[in-house]
Order: structure tokens, then sequence, then C-alpha cells
């Protein structure tokens, strides 16, 4: 199946096209639409099989960039949720090295005001 079937803006195909991809992997098949709709997922697959992308491109393709509400405009309590865009917690230096290549800001102009 290709990405561009997985329900992803063009923005982030072409930054997926310039990485030299266009086929998904059976993971990243089965992941991206249920975390784009906003499921709880559990994938289990082979280390090489695309889990990285699975996930991560879903958490790029919901990043709001549209908010411009200043910090001093809300609530305190509301404060982190509004700066908070993703948090990732990773079991391992190399994960942490894989996301971070992955979600390099550089290559998603959509991200980028």
């Amino acid at each position: 199946m290709k990405f561009s079937e997985l329900g992803l803006s063009d923005s982030l195909l072409k930054a997926i096209k310039r990485s030299g991809y266009e086929e998904a992997t059976p993971i990243q098949e089965q992941t991206i639409p249920m975390v784009l709709e906003g499921k709880d997922v559990i994938g289990q697959a082979q280390t090489g099989t695309g889990k990285t992308a699975a996930f991560g491109l879903p958490i790029i393709e919901n990043v709001d960039t549209e908010n411009d509400q200043s910090i001093h405009d809300i609530s305190i309590s509301n404060r982190l949720a509004n700066i908070l865009t993703i948090l990732l917690l990773m079991p391992s230096r190399l994960l942490l090295g894989e996301y971070h290549g992955l979600l390099s800001i550089e290559q998603y102009p959509h991200l980028s005001k």
C-alpha cells in the first residue's frame, strides 16, 4: 500500500517521498490510520519494519500549527496542554535517535512558521 492511501497530508507525503519512501510496510498500513483517528494502538513488529514511522508520522500529522494563542492569554491550568504538543518517552538512546531523525522539523515545512 502506498503512503498516499493512508490519509496523510500532501506536505507530509512530499517529505516522505523526499526521504525515499513510497510503499508503507504492514505495521505502517495497520497503525497509521488508527493513530490518525486518535485510537490507542499497541503495535508489535520485528526490528527494521518501520515502527518508528508507523507511530511518528501520525504524530507529525496531528501537530496543531494553527494555535497561535499566546501563553499569557490562557489560564495556568491550560498552559501545559497548549505548550506541550508532543511528549515521547523512549526506553533507549537508540530509539531516541530514530525519532530525532524522523521528527526533525526541517523535513516538514508545514510545521515551521
